[in-house]
């Protein structure tokens, strides 16, 4: 129910946009975004990348690799030439291990119902932990707190400008790290970072929920008695809203959100392992994670390609098509993808983690004018096509 509320909600907000004067500014003001495959979605390898990991470096390129197709890109050069490659396993969440992180101090009575997918537990006071494979959802005070998340996630939408000042109740790095200390109490593969941080206070929740109150499609929630209307706002609801990426090895882990479709020759890609959560001067309200994975034995060391050898494995692929518009390669990076098993179930295949040349391209499209990113990814080991099983 609450993902339809939630699409519903970010329809509405975005029709009443001119009508909410929350004054945002933007967390990554980098201009307009091209469109993409993903709709509304920019490639951006983040920055603080080169800044955990000093050896690394950016460096520029521009060459002509054939007829329209051109490379104009920073190019974020690995601190060295090998990488590792990871085994990695499912990893599932125990009751007494998620009650040991999020209810130890809720002394009201618990109920925990198991099914062959997962668990939940609901507590008296109307905490709730919903568990499934790879992953759950934690959420103190469920309808309200529901009520807040759905808010902020409005704000998440490419179109919307997001808050980045800090809020009276903590500095927003120390907000960062409260819940990088979460997630590291739940002994999953992979570092996290903070990616898309959004804070907000209650006047400004407040203000939005009115604007949104007054669309008919919104308010037909509250009149079925699906959501509520939180009347009460307090300083308590002044919240920090942070997305967690992943890294390993100082290099990114492939992020759904923020990069074009993975394309690759098997029955189901994975995703990407992400974590999000509420923060106010309660504590972590909300948590949801997904994609959750656990390494499995020890890694093994390979060398890489060299950036040069994977534009030569681009220009081969596509010296075999007819080009009609311009495409530039205007980002390269390596990133770390999830590869699954084959021929086994998604929840029983095995995953490696490895090392791929990400391409980011912009294509421009002569119908219309309109430009669209697409990726092309080359295993970095063996230099392999992602979207012919490399």
């Amino acid at each position: 129910m609450r993902q339809t509320h939630v699409l519903l909600k970010k329809s509405a907000a975005l029709i009443l946009a001119a009508m909410i004067t929350l004054s945002l500014t933007s967390c990554d003001s980098n201009g307009a975004a091209p469109e993409s495959e993903n709709a509304g979605i920019s490639a951006q390898p983040p920055s603080d990348i080169v800044e955990m990991n000093s050896s690394a470096y950016i460096q520029r390129i521009e060459k002509e690799l054939d007829t329209n197709l051109k490379v104009s890109a920073d190019v974020l050069m690995p601190a060295s030439s090998d990488c590792k490659e990871y085994q990695l396993k499912h990893r599932d969440f125990t009751p007494d291990e998620l009650s040991n992180i999020f209810l130890k101090d809720d002394e009201s009575g618990k109920k925990l119902s198991t099914y062959e997918s997962g668990f939940e537990i609901v507590t008296e006071n109307g905490a709730n932990i919903n568990a499934q494979k790879r992953g759950f959802t934690y959420t103190e005070d469920s309808l309200r707190t529901d009520e807040i998340v759905g808010l902020f996630e409005h704000y998440y939408n490419p179109d919307s400008p997001a808050m980045t000042e800090e809020l009276s109740f903590m500095p927003r790095e120390d907000a960062i790290q409260k819940g990088i200390g979460i997630i590291q109490q739940l002994d999953i593969a992979c570092t996290p970072r903070a990616g898309n941080i959004v804070a907000l206070t209650n006047k400004q929740l407040s203000d939005l929920q009115s604007a949104l109150m007054q669309d008919s499609r919104y308010k037909g929630f509250y009149d079925a008695g699906k959501s509520i209307e939180i009347k009460d706002w307090s300083d308590a609801d002044d919240a920090y809203y942070i997305t967690y990426y992943f890294v390993q090895d100082d290099i990114q882990l492939y992020e759904q959100d923020n990069e074009p479709s993975v394309s690759m020759a098997v029955e189901w890609f994975p995703g990407s392992i992400k974590a999000e959560m509420l923060i106010t001067s309660k504590g972590i309200r909300y948590m949801k994670l997904d994609g959750a994975l656990s390494f499995d034995g020890q890694p093994t060391s390979k060398k890489i390609i060299s950036v040069d050898e994977a534009m030569d494995k681009l220009k081969d692929k596509y010296s075999q098509v007819m080009l009609t518009e311009p495409y530039t390669v205007t980002k390269i990076y390596l990133e770390y993808l999830t590869i699954p098993e084959k021929d086994k179930k998604p929840l029983e295949a095995m995953q490696t983690l490895r090392p791929y040349w990400c391409f980011i391209i912009q294509v421009l499209e002569d119908d219309n004018g309109q430009i669209f990113e697409k990726a092309e990814r080359f295993n970095a080991f063996a230099g392999a096509d992602l979207s012919y099983g490399g």
